[in-house]
């Protein structure tokens, strides 16, 4: 949801699940994930849902865990509103692992010349 033209590729489809429930599955070369996106009362994306995330328990051995990706704050950047703080955890057997916590201060865009 930081780069919201990807929401639109051929390979991405959606199916609104409710008000604030989106269910986004990505297809490629014969791989398939879904996720769940949820949207606050003012539409902004709040956070993401995975069951279909790799997490490593040492040794080479990867097994699929719940994944979530929250946003906790947004900000303005260059006319645009885009997260600012955001964090990303496993959530396991003994509690949640917080992969990621940081602060965006901007998204650059290039485009194709």
């Amino acid at each position: 949801m930081m780069l919201s033209g990807y929401a639109f590729q051929e390979y991405v489809e959606w199916e609104t699940k409710s008000v604030q429930e989106v269910l986004g599955t990505l297809i490629d070369h014969g791989i398939k994930v879904n996720a769940v996106f949820y949207f606050d009362k003012e539409g902004k994306f709040s956070h993401m849902e995975t069951n279909d995330r790799y997490y490593s328990e040492g040794k080479g051995d990867f097994y699929k865990k719940p994944y979530v990706v929250r946003v906790h704050s947004y900000q303005k950047s260059n006319g645009y509103l885009i997260p600012k703080n955001v964090s990303a955890s496993w959530i396991l057997e003994d509690g949640t692992f917080e992969y990621y916590k940081g602060v965006l201060e901007r998204i650059v865009h290039h485009p194709k010349i």
